[in-house]
């Protein structure tokens, strides 16, 4: 089998996406002011001030059901411990193959706009856990702006951020309709990660994840 020509397909795609403009892109947003909702830094992790932001009931209820609906009608990839949506460009080291967002995902990418510089994110990642899944430590890496959004769907649960898997986490709730922002160290120098269990803990207080855990992750990818 041929290797495939990552050049001449990000050329293609590049040249499709300049002839193939579209009504059917989200509308720049205002931007979000996200100043009240900064975390503080815990005394552990003091290079997180002005990181990280939580914002609860972010998604009305009915985007959020909207939103539920049309991605069941849409294909997954079954991963370890998950199953996963990727929507719009896709990154590579050679530079970004651009894609546009499906229709049904512009209302969240023009309200999360705000987030970006009211530039709207250029991909959206879903995210399914099975009750008792998760996902291991890591970073989301240099080919993504520096950013990422974090909307949660379905069951809360507790996201964990760490400088290293000695040191002691940073450990989040994260309510169903509830928006994370992390940038700068939370997202360049920390890692994060959801544990593998059915019932977790927030604060030494038992957290029963109740069911699926269903999250859409939104970045923003360098321009071609």
């Amino acid at each position: 089998m041929a290797a495939l020509d990552f050049a001449a397909m990000l050329k293609a795609s590049r040249k499709s996406a300049r002839s193939s403009a579209s009504a059917a892109t989200p509308a720049p947003a205002s931007p979000l002011d996200l100043s009240p909702n900064w975390l503080p830094a815990p005394p552990s992790l003091p290079q997180l001030s002005s990181s990280i932001a939580y914002l609860p009931s972010f998604l009305p209820p009915s985007s959020t059901a909207s939103l539920l609906a049309s991605l069941s009608r849409h294909p997954w990839s079954a991963l370890p411990g998950r199953r996963l949506q990727n929507h719009g460009g896709v990154p590579h080291a050679l530079g970004t193959m651009s894609e546009r967002l499906p229709p049904f995902l512009l209302e969240l990418a023009g309200k999360l706009g705000g987030a970006f510089d009211g530039e709207p994110p250029d991909q959206v990642l879903a995210n399914e856990y099975e009750r008792g899944g998760g996902i291991g430590r890591h970073k989301d890496g240099p080919l993504f702006l520096p950013r990422a959004a974090v909307v949660s769907l379905l069951s809360p649960c507790v996201l964990r951020f760490s400088a290293s898997p000695s040191s002691p986490p940073l450990s989040l709730w994260l309510e169903p309709r509830s928006l994370l922002v992390f940038e700068g160290e939370a997202f360049e120098g920390l890692e994060h990660w959801i544990e593998e269990r059915d019932d977790d803990e927030w604060e030494g207080e038992g957290a029963y994840l109740n069911g699926k855990l269903l999250s859409a992750e939104t970045r923003g990818l360098p321009g071609g």
